[in-house]
């Protein structure tokens, strides 16, 4: 295993060129950041932070090929602790998935809906001819 420092790619494109583009000169000062896989340099990688309990942490950048076996690792124990939480609650593991009927939460009494705010109405459009009839009446 590499336990080396991730490759990170930094552009930064500037105006003071006279060569410059307009598109160049909008993005002045822009920088662009591609964090590369620890071990075969592959691109797009996540970073991953493992701190084991004696107190040592590594940090490494990896593709999705070389995540993936992390990426099982994280799902087991993330399932394993829904598993132990829904225990403790005193849910039986998969009782979803058999079909458990699950009861709809009423607000209480006291508590009272939102108000919408009402609608906007439009300004009515007055025809020539309605403003001229109504000249006449007054």
């Amino acid at each position: 295993m590499y336990l080396h420092s991730p490759v990170r790619v930094l552009s930064t494109l500037h105006s003071d060129s006279a060569k410059a583009s307009p598109r160049e000169q909008r993005g002045s000062g822009m920088k662009v950041e591609i964090t590369a896989c620890d071990i075969d340099r592959r691109t797009p990688a996540k970073s991953y932070e493992i701190t084991v309990d004696g107190g040592r942490t590594v940090t490494l950048d990896l593709c999705r090929a070389h995540a993936a076996p992390l990426e099982e690792l994280i799902a087991i124990a993330t399932k394993g602790q829904d598993a132990a939480s829904a225990a403790s609650a005193g849910v039986r593991p998969g009782a979803e998935q058999a079909g458990a009927v699950t009861l709809p939460v009423f607000p209480s009494a006291s508590e009272k809906p939102a108000r919408k705010p009402s609608a906007r109405r439009r300004a009515r459009v007055t025809t020539l001819e309605e403003i001229e009839a109504m000249k006449k009446r007054t």
